[in-house]
């Protein structure tokens, strides 16, 4: 990272040194847009959360929370693809509204979400789903659709690879659903056969 930083520095340097205020804008205007479209080739466009592609340029995390939205199935069947992306909306917002900035809110994939979270403990993690779960709960607790929040933990012990923390945090999401749902399920080591 100290690299990269020393690298932008010395280009902001270098287009500094330009005499040519027009051309410096111009740089700078170019850099502005190709950052954004960066951006947008990670973005899910319909949540505003990042999409997996992200996932590959993450190496810096302390804990991964892997979030999933309970029986989405039965709400987009019921409801309606429209109520279904409304909901997937409320829920990233939710996710990306209650995550520090260094952390990055990521959608795994259909109803499922990804948060990882860079300087967290397990609890605190698991204290910032527990809001989370409530705030979405409360947030269509006076509409005809009953939202339910289930999610796994995993931490980054001893600097795993990240595949690992993955499948771990999708462990534990996975004994939260067979628990009942609307839960938070931290992975322990001990769990692994139990499920297996």
């Amino acid at each position: 990272m100290q690299k990269t930083e020393n690298y932008i520095d010395q280009i902001i340097k270098k287009i500094d040194s330009i005499n040519d205020n027009e051309l410096k804008v111009n740089i700078y205007r170019l850099i502005y847009k190709r950052n954004k479209l960066l951006e947008s080739v990670n973005m899910d466009v319909l949540t505003g959360a990042y999409n997996r592609r992200i996932i590959d340029s993450i190496d810096n995390y302390s804990v991964i929370a892997l979030c999933d939205i309970d029986d989405f199935k039965y709400i987009n069947d019921t409801y309606g693809h429209d109520i279904g992306d409304r909901v997937l909306k409320v829920v990233s917002k939710i996710l990306i509204d209650n995550s520090n900035k260094e952390d990055i809110v990521c959608r795994y994939g259909g109803d499922e979400f990804v948060v990882f979270f860079k300087k967290c403990s397990l609890n605190l993690v698991q204290e910032k789903m527990t809001i989370v779960s409530k705030m979405i709960n409360d947030y269509f607790k006076n509409s005809k659709i009953n939202i339910s929040f289930s999610v796994g933990i995993s931490s980054n012990e001893n600097g795993k690879n990240l595949n690992d923390t993955i499948k771990e945090a999708d462990i534990a999401l996975y004994q939260t659903k067979a628990k009942g749902k609307s839960g938070i399920t931290v992975y322990n080591n001990s769990n692994y056969k139990k499920i297996y």
